[in-house]
């Protein structure tokens, strides 16, 4: 559940900042629409939300690292493998 929120989240605020954003520049709604500049914003806008994505699994990816790091170095023994032969 705590995964999908994530991802809502994120398209919830890019839906926030395109609405600003349309908003804020009149330029885009003064003439007839054409398709093909209407194929590049949506092009953009499609754009925009895959490197949000790439941003969010490149952010877990590191915070899995670090974790793994973490543990490697507070028990070297038992993630590595090797075995205590100080007895």
């Amino acid at each position: 559940m705590q995964g999908s929120a994530t991802f809502l989240i994120a398209f919830a605020a890019g839906n926030f900042i395109y609405i600003a954003g349309s908003d804020l520049i009149p330029e885009l709604h003064k003439e007839e629409p054409k398709p093909l500049k209407s194929a590049l914003q949506l092009i953009a806008f499609v754009l925009g939300v895959l490197i949000l994505l790439s941003l969010t699994f490149l952010e877990r990816v590191t915070n899995r690292a670090n974790t793994i790091n973490l543990k490697a170095q507070t028990y070297p023994n038992r993630v590595s493998g090797a075995r205590d032969t100080s007895s």
